[in-house]
């Protein structure tokens, strides 16, 4: 991250130019995520690196962090009202850079709509990785 400026521009760009935190903010977009979920869904993201991006944006008011009163302890993470205003800047971003390069593939695309505060995020395999997991069925053959 670069020094801190007096430019809210600057300061804003620093955090959404840090890495991961497209990923992180667009997991969270699409529902409340858990640590290893986030480890799963976002491929070279390691703890070390998800923790520091994590307490970041907690700090900045992004995202909240929930303990769930479970054993072992777990804890979720959902995204804030700042962030889905954080998101749809996002999504703002993504339409101005399909409009700079034709639209370039991207696997989880964010598309704007009518305010800065909503966000679509279409991403089906993101969105099948959350659902409940079926039992797995092994067929032993004679």
């Amino acid at each position: 991250m670069r020094k801190t400026t007096a430019c809210p521009i600057n300061q804003i760009l620093d955090i959404i130019s840090a890495k991961w935190t497209t990923e992180i903010i667009r997991e969270l977009s699409i529902g409340p995520t858990r640590t290893r979920r986030f480890l799963a869904a976002i491929p070279g993201l390691t703890m070390k690196s998800l923790r520091q991006r994590l307490l970041e944006l907690e700090r900045y008011e992004f995202i909240h962090r929930e303990q769930l009163s479970e054993r072992p302890p777990k804890v979720q993470y959902t995204i804030t009202d700042k962030g889905r205003k954080l998101a749809g800047l996002l999504a703002h971003i993504k339409a101005f850079a399909d409009d700079l390069n034709g639209g370039a593939a991207c696997s989880c695309p964010m598309r704007e709509e009518a305010s800065v505060d909503q966000l679509a995020v279409e991403c089906p395999e993101r969105r099948e990785s959350r659902l409940p997991h079926q039992p797995i069925l092994h067929v032993v053959q004679q």
